[in-house]
């Protein structure tokens, strides 16, 4: 065996004192007679972007921090952005139901 990291500093932004993350264990067990264990950081990995780089991406799912007002009019673009995609899709919803409704009067 090595020597493994037992805690990981991180500097926040809005945060003074560094936070210390420390390895946490699970255990598991994959057949009725083996049992298993993993250390391991419960970091996530993640990406940030601005609302000009992201400006024409097609995303499954986004998290959008407007907490600042640092960003105020921009932040306001991208929400109309969304309220315009998401009209969009309830159009193309509502007219998708409409066509099925109507094939199984017919049938």
């Amino acid at each position: 065996m090595g020597i493994y990291a037992t805690r990981i500093s991180i500097k926040f932004d809005h945060i003074d004192v560094p936070c210390d993350i420390e390895r946490v264990t699970s255990r598991f067990m994959p057949s009725k007679n083996l049992c298993t264990h993993r250390k391991q950081f419960p970091l996530i990995h993640s990406y940030a972007i601005t609302i000009h780089q992201c400006e024409g991406l097609s995303l499954d799912t986004a998290i959008i921090d407007l907490s600042t007002d640092v960003f105020g009019d921009v932040s306001n673009l991208c929400i109309n952005e969304i309220n315009r995609l998401r009209s969009k899709f309830r159009k193309t919803y509502l007219k998708s139901r409409k066509v099925k409704e109507k094939r199984e009067r017919f049938k």
